[in-house]
């Protein structure tokens, strides 16, 4: 099982999941996927995995989010058309008071359940999924890479 994983296998929808603590390194990695995405310039989509050991605190983490922000803001604000966030219900309240449309192009939807998730993202709100025809794939590579 992978601890902390990005995947553009089924773009223009992204997926990031995070299960455990989450160490510079894997911080790192996630940021360089995220600005991958970005400086395609294209609109996307993202599915965002979370357990609840993923919101622990990791000395230096917030400094490397910081100036990950401040060079690739304006891109989030211009192509990250929607995120649908999955957290473990003991984050769920503390995670919606977040103001994610200050960040993203889109809406941001938080859920308790990845089912719950995957529908809102199908329901074809989202221009970056117009068309969009993977559901299938998408469950399976879930299926394969997730704790819940």
């Amino acid at each position: 099982m992978i601890n902390h994983t990005c995947t553009d296998l089924f773009y223009p929808l992204n997926i990031s999941l995070s299960y455990g603590t989450v160490s510079p390194e894997d911080y790192l990695k996630v940021l360089g996927h995220y600005g991958k995405w970005l400086d395609r310039e294209q609109p996307y989509a993202l599915l965002n995995i979370r357990d609840d050991a993923s919101f622990e605190n990791t000395p230096g983490l917030g400094k490397m989010a910081k100036g990950w922000m401040q060079k690739y803001l304006p891109l989030l604000q211009q192509y990250e058309q929607g995120i649908a966030l999955v957290v473990p219900e003991s984050r769920y309240e503390k995670v919606c008071k977040t103001n994610f449309e200050a960040i993203s192009a889109g809406a941001c939807k938080v859920f308790i359940h990845t089912d719950e998730a995957l529908a809102w993202l199908a329901k074809g709100e989202l221009k970056s999924l117009e068309g969009f025809n993977k559901w299938k794939a998408v469950k399976e590579y879930l299926k394969i890479n997730s704790y819940e």
